[in-house]
């Protein structure tokens, strides 16, 4: 699984890191379908997590350093 890991854009501040993902066709197609979001933590601690649909941002700050 690791050959497949890429660089990803992520915001950080002293508390967290947030990273934004964008389903393609495919990923939106099986939710529509029922589908779930699966979670990979690498390691053998799990950390605290938080997946959302709800941006972390308020309309007028910025999401400057997470790719679109």
């Amino acid at each position: 699984m690791r050959d497949n890991c890429v660089a990803l854009s992520v915001y950080a501040d002293e508390e967290q890191l947030i990273s934004m993902w964008q389903p393609d066709d495919d990923d939106l197609a099986r939710l529509q379908a029922g589908g779930a979001v699966w979670l990979y933590v690498v390691g053998v601690a799990h950390p605290p997590v938080l997946v959302t649909t709800k941006n972390p941002f308020n309309e007028t700050s910025t999401t400057k350093g997470i790719a679109p």
